[in-house]
């Protein structure tokens, strides 16, 4: 498959830096990129919108709009792909959760940094499928497409990123065959953690805006998947 990136950085010689350590992944790892750049949050948004795109290389300190203002106009556009900041400052690093970033890296960045970050994008999506069924009607989605499931009377339905699919399933061989990112959250509620926008102790927010309960008897359990994702994240 072909990963789409987008560079916003308005330093011509860290763009350069990061172009190069994309293209030496890209030869590392014999995968297909599709790059484009610019220089200023707002020439991104006169000629482009978020669709498409696998991952963002933010500078946080533009000219006029921010990197971390423009993170928060992608996700209310509801793109849920990676953000990635790029800084010399740290000042920022806790305003990175509010849009679900997937890293902070500080100037200058390692082709490691670059390149762990790739990682996780071509890891998460070339991984496994869930298997779909209804009908006669045989597709796969991929486990990161799919925001949460939810069961009402003898039907599932998955919400992904893009629709909403319905199944005949019990639910309770629905959590058996799920990966280890996707929880229970309250009653016939399974989120995939890796679309948690935020988190309070009764309260989930996904990265379609969905807001859905948390019940007690699953709150830690929740916030410990989602603490111990975040530092996966950012340790990467």
């Amino acid at each position: 498959m072909v990963f789409n990136v987008c560079i916003i950085e308005n330093e011509p010689a860290y763009t350069k830096q990061l172009l190069h350590d994309l293209n030496k992944w890209k030869m590392i790892t014999d995968s297909e990129l599709k790059i484009a750049s610019y220089l200023s949050g707002e020439k991104f948004l006169e000629s482009n919108t978020s669709e498409g795109y696998h991952i963002f290389f933010l500078d946080i300190k533009l000219d006029k709009l921010s990197g971390l203002d423009l993170a928060k106009i992608l996700r209310k556009q509801h793109y849920s792909g990676e953000i990635v900041f790029l800084t010399s400052f740290y000042e920022y690093v806790l305003e990175g959760y509010h849009v679900h970033a997937l890293n902070y890296l500080l100037k200058p960045v390692s082709p490691e940094e670059i390149y762990s970050c790739m990682n996780y994008i071509f890891n998460k999506f070339t991984g496994k499928q869930y298997k779909y069924s209804y009908k006669g009607m045989k597709i796969n989605i991929p486990y990161h497409d799919i925001i949460y499931f939810n069961s009402r009377l003898h039907n599932i339905e998955i919400t992904t990123v893009a629709r909403q699919y319905t199944e005949v399933k019990k639910f309770a061989l629905l959590k058996q065959e799920l990966p280890t990112q996707f929880l229970q959250c309250h009653r016939g509620l399974i989120i995939n953690t890796d679309h948690i926008l935020q988190l309070s102790r009764q309260e989930v927010t996904l990265t379609n805006q969905i807001k859905l309960p948390v019940s007690a008897t699953y709150t830690e359990h929740i916030q410990q998947a989602f603490l111990k994702q975040a530092e996966m994240k950012i340790y990467l």
